[in-house]
């Protein structure tokens, strides 16, 4: 135990916390993992660096070469842009709409009346009446 002197006469105890049951060639042992976690650490750390690095390179070059190409080929794949996002657009809506008229058709079969589906019955009802009433002026006029 050694006792150091701290700030403004307070004292610290520094304590070395060692297990008895540790030879000193254990701890050395230990000391040695912890370096080489530490050094394998700084590998990978340098091995990504230097691959992000390279990424980066290649984006580089790659949109050095690609512009040209890219302001000579404007007029043919502006539009063909615009097309393919605005046919994307509204196969994402219209997917969205099938999904939410699955839906409400789900609730109404299983009896948890979604919204509007009172009016749903009465025009439902209204047609039934309509096709009896039409059935009989039929029968009359037989």
């Amino acid at each position: 135990m050694k006792i150091i002197p701290w700030k403004k006469g307070l004292i610290l105890l520094r304590l070395k916390l060692q297990p008895p049951y540790l030879s000193p060639e254990s701890t050395l042992m230990m000391c040695s993992r912890q370096t080489m976690r530490i050094l394998a650490a700084g590998v990978i750390g340098a091995a990504l660096l230097v691959v992000s690095g390279l990424t980066l390179t290649t984006t580089i070059i790659s949109l050095v070469v690609a512009t040209p190409l890219l302001m000579i080929l404007s007029p043919v794949l502006v539009p063909r842009g615009l097309m393919m996002f605005f046919a994307t657009t509204g196969f994402l809506f219209a997917s969205v709409f099938v999904v939410a008229d699955l839906s409400w058709i789900y609730e109404y079969v299983t009896g948890r009346h979604p919204p509007w589906s009172g009016q749903l019955d009465y025009a439902r009802t209204t047609m039934a009446n309509k096709a009896k009433e039409m059935r009989e002026r039929a029968k009359e006029y037989s």
